[in-house]
Parts: structure tokens; sequence; C-alpha cells
């Protein structure tokens, strides 16, 4: 029989399919000769002994025995698991598994040598016996079965011949505190085998691993075990690298503004990335690759990538800088962009205006009725327009001009007008209904019951206040305000439940005659607004823009054209309001 260090002896080729100690996982079983097997028979006693101390003569493993026949019918698995745990059981255990191994494997394909030299030169004389152990350091750590599961095509190579540089070397700078705490693992327990560096195959350039690189460095390890990948070109290079990174991270907002920075300088002006003509009409907000594509590349939100974008177009590089030193946040930064924007907004009247079509969002609505007026979500965008007309009626009642929710009573009883076609009275909206006190309403509800010739219309961003009146009649329409489907996008501007929550509460209620308002629009996502509007099917749509101000993340007019061809599709009538003639940038 050979012995370890005799197998060791010939150089093997720098690409080696398999590390030391690592198995190839297949499900074939061994092929066994007779003279093997009869080795395995001889080294069955010592291996019996050994199987309690291992755990493996459990009853539901026949007290050992299945154990036993499996190794005895070569049944791979169960080899190299039996391998694996021998080795790191001590040096009978040890011995026991290199016997067992130059028993199957005696050529060494399947089982690398147990204790290599840095060179994989000649270890040694061949009369060396089995139970001798070169106490040199193995340049890589002998890996255990969850190591190696699963892992295949590891080379191992010098730490000095990986080469390292841009635009991958400072994806994320390398923590001290980090590197230090990986070399003092690294000194203790060597290289973690689970996690191999990733090295770009045609340029010989590492993408993933630069800390592991540092710390096996600093810990003298001379080889480490490396992933060789193909890329064609260095965009695919760098997209694999990010999402490596990103996938076991949970990014900081200085780290999400680096990447998008470094990112977005890649794919922002196509093939005139050079000229200052190129570089002037670029914007990190209007670019080839969307705001979608790059957040799941980073796994974040597509708003965060919105707002970093919006933090990288502004003029304010001190803004920048906080984000990027991690002073302040991305979600605190936009905000400051926002008020900037509106700001620069107020100083340049002298600018020419978009054009907009019709701006009266409700042209459909006869008459406005308000028994109950009020409400306490605080948009901001509602200040410049219901909060505004309220305050006109400070002379009557200073809880409007407050715009305080508070009830009417004496306005039950006003006249109303007829409704034709497709026309409606607009009911309570100066306020919203879900502040309503429950006796009031069901008054309110009684009093459109006693107008069954007439249509109404009552809106709430609260729509599960709707749940309150068990049968609502059915000459009325039931609708609410849903801005984006980005949760997070409206609460920076309400209280209101946010637009997921509106969405499966209006989808619930049980009423023929709802309506939704996708005004003001934000920034959103085509596909998820336009499937909610389908499962809630609406009698009718109204689509626009911001109508005062302009301080809320816009989406592009082409994305909104999108989605009114999309409702189109679907039979919904949609009434567009105040969207401009030109595109408008988000």
């Amino acid at each position: 029989m050979k012995s370890n260090n005799a197998r060791t002896g010939a150089k093997r080729g720098p690409a080696a399919p398999v590390h030391a100690g690592m198995t190839i996982q297949t499900a074939e079983p061994l092929r066994l000769s007779k003279e093997q097997r009869q080795g395995i028979e001889n080294c069955v006693p010592r291996i019996a002994k050994l199987l309690p101390k291992l755990g493996l003569n459990k009853p539901t493993l026949n007290n050992g025995e299945g154990y036993i026949s499996s190794i005895r019918n070569g049944e791979t698995g169960k080899v190299d698991k039996l391998i694996h745990l021998l080795r790191d059981y001590g040096d009978s255990g040890e011995a026991a598994a290199r016997e067992l191994a130059d028993i199957v494997d005696p050529e060494g394909k399947r089982y690398l040598p147990f204790s290599t030299q840095e060179d994989c030169g000649d270890t040694g004389s061949e009369d060396q016996g089995p139970d001798s152990v070169d106490e040199e350091r193995s340049p890589l750590p002998e890996p255990t079965g969850s190591q190696t599961a699963g892992v295949s095509g590891i080379v191992p190579t010098p730490v000095e011949d990986i080469r390292t540089g841009e635009p991958f070397k400072d994806l994320f700078p390398i923590t001290p505190r980090i590197r230090s705490g990986i070399a003092k693992r690294m000194q203790a327990d060597g290289y973690d085998l689970a996690q191999p560096l990733v090295v770009w195959q045609e340029e010989n350039i590492l993408l993933d691993g630069h800390t592991r690189l540092s710390a096996a460095a600093e810990s003298g390890i001379k080889m480490v075990p490396v992933v060789l990948k193909s890329f064609p070109d260095e965009d695919t290079a760098l997209e694999y690298a990010i999402g490596a990174q990103c996938s076991r991270r949970n990014l900081t907002d200085s780290e999400i503004i680096h990447l998008l920075e470094k990112w977005d300088s890649r794919h922002s002006r196509g093939g005139d990335r050079r000229s200052p003509e190129a570089k002037s009409k670029a914007s990190h907000a209007a670019l080839g690759r969307s705001a979608a594509q790059t957040a799941t590349l980073m796994g974040i939100s597509t708003t965060k990538v919105e707002k970093g974008r919006s933090i990288l177009d502004s003029k304010d590089t001190a803004l920048q800088n906080a984000v990027k030193s991690g002073m302040t946040s991305i979600n605190k930064a936009s905000k400051k962009t926002r008020a900037a924007k509106r700001e620069e907004k107020r100083r340049s009247d002298d600018k020419p205006k978009p054009t907009v079509k019709d701006s009266n969002m409700y042209k459909l609505s006869v008459r406005s009725w308000n028994p109950f007026v009020g409400c306490g979500f605080d948009c901001t965008y509602c200040g410049p327009s219901f909060q505004q007309q309220a305050k006109r009626r400070k002379q009557d009642c200073q809880q409007c001009y407050e715009y305080k929710p508070h009830e009417h009573p004496e306005r039950l009883d006003n006249s109303l007008p007829t409704t034709g076609f497709c026309q409606f009275i607009f009911t309570c909206d100066m306020g919203d209904i879900s502040f309503c006190p429950d006796e009031h309403l069901e008054r309110i509800v009684k009093r459109i019951r006693q107008e069954s010739d007439r249509t109404f219309l009552i809106q709430s961003k609260a729509p599960a206040t709707f749940m309150r009146v068990k049968k609502w009649p059915r000459n009325v329409i039931l609708g609410t305000t849903i801005e984006t489907n980005r949760d997070d996008l409206c609460a920076d501007v309400s209280t209101a439940p946010p637009p997921s929550k509106r969405f499966k509460d209006l989808l619930a209620v049980d009423h023929p005659v709802k309506m939704i308002t996708l005004e003001p629009l934000m920034s959103f996502d085509v596909d998820i607004l336009a499937s909610w509007v389908e499962k809630i099917h609406p009698r009718m749509v109204w689509l626009g823009y911001q109508n005062h101000g302009d301080d809320l993340p816009a989406p592009p007019l082409e994305r909104v054209r999108e989605l009114h061809w999309r409702l189109s599709q679907l039979h919904i009538p949609v009434v567009l309001k105040s969207i401009p003639t030109g595109d408008k940038q988000g």
C-alpha cells in the first residue's frame, strides 16, 4: 500500500480540480477491486471502534452497521463523509482516514494529500509510515464536510499571484477592524474553505474577497482557495462583483451612495463618456439602466436608488459628502434636496412654466357638499389646495380655517342639485370621513339614501372606514387616492395609511361602484400600479401630476403614458389631469 507521503511526491499542475482534502461530489458508487474490498475489510475493525466517538452508532444507523455496510458497498457519500469525520478526530482518526483513502483512491485522484508543502514537491522518504504526520502547516486548512459540500472548481493559489485593481478594488473600502478580526480567526483556524476568493479568469483580477485576501496576507497564509469565473467584459464582471457583495451585507447609506456613483459613472452616457457636452447632458436620474434594475442588483428599494440619485444630481457637494461619510442619511439628505429644489423654483418665476392640460380634476362634480370638514393626515400637498380653500371661510367657522375634523349638521338639510350622466355630488371633499364620528356618518348616509336619483362621490385615504357602513346605497361612488405603489415615498408626505393598505382595504369593500385617484403621482412601478387598478376594477380613474408646487418625486412622463395605455387596455375610463406637454424628469 502506498503511503500518504508517497502520493504527494510528484508535483501537481496549478489548476488542480480540488484542494487538499476536498472531494468530488457524485452519486455514482466507487468501483472497488477485489483487493480494495479486502483492504476495507482489514480497516473495518479499526473504524468500528471509532464510530461511537463520531456519533455514527445510533439505532437509526443500525448501531453503526449501516455505515459499515455502506463502506463495504463503496457508497460514495458515506465514504466521503466518514473520511472527513475521521480526519477531524485526532491522530488515530486521521490515520484511519488516510488508510481508507489510500485503499479507495490509491492514485490520489479523488482525495488530494492530507498534508502538502507549499511547492507540492517531495515531502520525504517513501518509507515513512502511514501514522507519521508532517508537522509543517498545510497551506490550506483541512476542510470539514460542511465546508466542502457542493464546492467544485477551486484552485489553490499563492496570495502573491492574485492581482487587485480598479474598478473592483474600492467598491467597498476595507475596514481595518473587520480585517483584523478575520485575520485573527485565520491565524487560529486557517482559511475558511467555504469562502473562496473569486477571480476574473480572463483578466486575472480579484472580483470578490478583498478583505479576506488582505487578512490572509496579514495572517501569513501563503495559499488561498480561488474560484475562476469567466466574463465577456468589465461591466458584466463589475455587475457580478456588486451583486456578490450586496447579497451578503446590509448596505449603509454611505456605501449605497458610493456604489451608485461608481455604477452610474459607467452607464449614464453610453458610448461617449468623456466629452464635456456628453457629461452635461447626463444625470443619475436619467440612466439607461432603470432604478428598478439597479435596486435589484444592490438589494435595496427602488425608492432608495432614486433618492440617492437625486442627491448625486444636486449641486450640494457638502450634502453629498455628508452622506458618503455617514454623517447623514439618504432620506434626510433627500428631503433637503427637495426643499432646495422648491426654494430654487420660487426664485425662478421668470422661467417659462410647463403647459398642462385641464387642471380641474372634478369637472364632473356638480357641487361640493360638506356636512363634515377636516382631516388629520397632514398631507403636504393638501395645504395649497383643499386646506387653502377651507381657510377662506374663517369668518364662518374657525375650525374650518384650522382644517380640524368637525361636523356641520346644519348642512345635512342643504338643497342638493340633480346629477346627470357621469356627474356626481362630491361629498365631504373638504376633509376625510375616516375622522367623522359614526353617528354623524350614519346621518350623512341616510340623506344620501333619500336622494336616490342623485349620484354622490365619497373619498378617503383610509378606505377601511367604508366598512363602518354595513351597506352603502348604490348611488354612492366610493374611492381613494393612491399616489404610488411605494409605501416609503408616502411616509414622507402623509400620515395616512400606506398605499398598499389603501389598495387592499378598497379591494375588500363590498360595493359595486368604486373609483381611484392616481394623483398627485409620485415615482411608481407600472406593473404593480396597473395590477392594483385591475383588481379593484373601478368605474373611473383620475390620473395626473401634482397640481400645486413641485416638491414631490414625480415620475417621468413616459412612464405615466405607459400606465395610461395599460389602463385603457383594461377598458377603464381614465380622466387625465395636470399632464404636462413636455417631459418631466424624475
